[in-house]
């Protein structure tokens, strides 16, 4: 995983928020994903965080308008990378997850 290789960012990377509800409960490279963006406010709250990494190549304007809304809601720290483009251009992408109960 790109983000535990790059020392720069200096973070802990707790999970994964992905706005597919069919995701929620998968692990990808020992990373859950935890919730969709809807359920960014609680899991600041939930998880004390301080940060949160926006890791989507492909989105729109629109949609990162809507993601930074989210954010800011969540009075957490945002930063965009450029991390897993390899993962949102994926097609196997459940192959390489597992769901876990």
């Amino acid at each position: 995983m790109e983000l535990r290789q790059n020392h720069t960012l200096m973070c802990d990377v707790i999970g994964i928020v992905d706005d597919d509800p069919s995701k929620v409960g998968f692990v990808l490279d020992g990373k859950r994903v935890m919730g969709t963006g809807k359920a960014l406010e609680a899991l600041v709250q939930k998880h004390a965080i301080k940060r949160v990494l926006i890791a989507i190549p492909t989105a729109t304007g629109p949609q990162m308008v809507r993601i930074l809304k989210l954010a800011t809601e969540a009075k957490v720290e945002y930063k965009m990378v450029r991390v897993w483009e390899s993962l949102s251009r994926a097609r196997n992408w459940a192959s390489r997850s597992e769901r876990l109960p």
